[in-house]
């Protein structure tokens, strides 16, 4: 969905009146709108990764956006913070909501320095659903928000289906396997997507989001280990535990699963992962786990076209 650029004039006032705008002409015209479709599992596949098999495929969805600096554009695609580039922490908020989608909680405070656990590693900050070890470090962060996303209006429809702001489809990743580790770590490659109507869909301006199962075993040490640029959020049983909002270079943080609190042994969990290329030049996304995953089934999809 991405555009050539068009004059600056040529832009709509505000994100707010673009949906205004989409739900008044559906209803002049008798045309249903749907502004947001519920994204509801209707089963869940039970048969995980085979041990020797040498690749995995998850799917996922992805949506197309608009860049900021075109007619319609998403506010939130092409832009640079008000801080400047960089891993801004709390844009989604902790937990995610009854839907399963994460929520805005601030503009996001820009990072100067990640947390660390004792071997280094970069990791989340301190959460109260999350266990702190020995030896772990904080990090620093600017104590003032930073404009890393317009608003909250703007973020709500980063990860749902919203008529005339994105359009989605499923998506498949492939998780290479090797010493019972699976993990991918590549550009995307949406542009390769065979959607009719996407125009020709750019690495840039989209977010893909991922939702898989596994069986908690705390006799095993598993961990996950996630990055990109820009934007990701892990979230394990609705919990974050992987924060990398903003708009940035390559970064990653490694969670330990033990860290997470209320876990009990053989309970089934989700881990979500939302994902987000908003800038132009570079599209890398990362993902590495110890962990079994199970396949989840696709909800329904937008297939929306401009």
């Amino acid at each position: 969905m991405d555009q050539v650029n068009q004059p600056e004039q040529s832009r709509k006032p505000s994100f707010g009146s673009s949906l205004v705008r989409v739900l008044v002409l559906g209803a002049l015209v008798a045309i249903p709108v749907t502004v947001a479709v519920k994204r509801t599992f209707v089963g869940r596949a039970t048969a995980g990764p085979n041990p020797s098999a040498p690749t995995y495929t998850l799917w996922g969805v992805f949506r197309d956006f608009r860049a900021d600096n075109v007619r319609n554009g998403h506010p939130d695609m092409q832009m640079t913070p008000s801080s400047g580039r960089g891993v801004y922490e709390q844009i989604a908020a902790d937990v995610l909501n009854a839907e399963g989608d994460p929520v805005f909680s601030t503009t996001g405070f820009k990072a100067s320095a990640l947390s660390q656990d004792s071997s280094g590693r970069p990791i989340i900050g301190r959460k109260a659903h999350l266990t702190e070890k020995s030896g772990d470090r904080a990090g620093a962060r600017a104590s003032t928000a930073g404009g890393a996303v317009q608003s909250a209006e703007s973020f709500s429809s980063w990860f749902k289906d919203v008529a005339g702001v994105n359009q989605s489809a499923g998506f498949p990743i492939a998780l290479a396997h090797s010493n019972g580790v699976w993990s991918i770590d590549t550009d995307l490659l949406t542009q390769r997507a065979s959607v009719p109507g996407f125009g020709g869909n750019k690495v840039y301006s989209y977010t893909f989001e991922l939702e898989t199962t596994f069986g908690h075993d705390p006799a095993q040490e598993r961990y996950v280990k996630a990055g990109a640029d820009d934007c990701l959020w892990v979230y394990i049983n609705g919990q974050l535990v992987i924060d990398l909002g903003g708009s940035h270079d390559f970064a990653e943080q490694y969670f330990d699963l033990s860290r997470l609190q209320g876990v009990e042994a053989g309970q089934t969990c989700t881990l979500k992962v939302f994902y987000a290329e908003r800038n132009k030049g570079a599209s890398r996304f990362k993902f590495e786990t110890n962990i079994p995953l199970n396949p989840v089934d696709l909800p329904s999809v937008s297939g929306l076209h401009d």
